[in-house]
């Protein structure tokens, strides 16, 4: 008797894994799991050289302090050649350089 309950138990746990491969395997296309994607950059970049504080406190990591920062920075010693000249401002590391990149543009003064 106990063997035959072992033999159902078995049977139907293999049943039941059969039917679950088989859902998965039949699933639609559009039900796939994948992992989110970034979204796309933005078409219009904003130029280093040309925003002023307010435009700067809208990229993520940039507040009111570092803004005005970046500002007196470009008013002392000229217009960014590269994004990473940022690094020569007081606050700005390489995390937030690499956060920004995709936003940003050094551009034309």
């Amino acid at each position: 008797m106990k063997r035959l309950l072992k033999l159902t138990l078995f049977l139907l746990t293999a049943y039941l894994l059969y039917r679950l491969l088989d859902v998965y395997l039949r699933r639609a296309p559009h039900e796939t799991v994948t992992s989110p994607s970034p979204p796309p950059p933005s078409p219009t970049r904003l130029n280093l050289n040309t925003a002023d504080s307010a435009a700067l406190q809208t990229l993520p990591g940039i507040g009111p302090t570092l803004a005005g920062r970046i500002v007196a920075y470009r008013q002392e010693h000229g217009p960014f050649a590269a994004l990473d000249d940022l690094l020569n401002v007081k606050g700005a590391g390489p995390a937030l350089i690499e956060r920004i990149r995709p936003l940003v543009t050094p551009g034309k003064s």
